[in-house]
């Protein structure tokens, strides 16, 4: 049988949905919430991301290092310069803290969406994207649709 393509936006909705998330005022949330359009990463690949996941490449630009996540590899994505400016803004929005627990390995890790004394939580970012989506129009949208919508620019 013939499988569905994931949800396409038209460009019109793709305009709205992607502005809306800079109108809110949980601004860390809004941000996690353009990441995954920016990357087409996974929620907990996001939420996973440590303060130094940019590298710099010479000669080949800007990177953002995905931790290991569901399918268990580490992978590098490249940042073009609003994504970078994305994540500067993260990094300046973001809450100091003490290093906490990283879930699969244990160790101390700087998670680069805390927000006072813990991470910021997947629940945060679907109720983002879910005021985005109400406001914007296009309705139900789930975080790994924007996976998709990422693919499909």
């Amino acid at each position: 049988m013939p499988r569905p393509l994931p949800l396409q936006l038209l460009p019109d909705a793709d305009r709205l949905l992607s502005k809306e998330p800079l109108a809110s005022e949980y601004r860390l949330a809004a941000d996690a919430l353009l990441l995954p359009w920016a990357c087409g990463l996974r929620i907990g690949d996001l939420l996973d991301l440590e303060l130094d996941c940019v590298h710099e490449l010479p000669e080949a630009g800007t990177w953002l290092k995905v931790p290991l996540g569901k399918m268990k590899t580490e992978r590098m994505v490249p940042l073009d310069l609003d994504t970078l400016a994305l994540v500067d803004r993260i990094i300046a929005t973001r809450s100091q803290g003490q290093p906490l627990v990283y879930p699969s390995t244990g160790k101390p890790a700087q998670f680069l969406f805390m927000h006072p004394g813990r991470r910021l939580g997947e629940s945060a970012v679907r109720l983002e994207l879910n005021r985005a989506a109400d406001e914007s129009g296009p309705g139900n949208l789930s975080s790994h649709q924007l996976r998709h919508i990422y693919a499909m620019h």
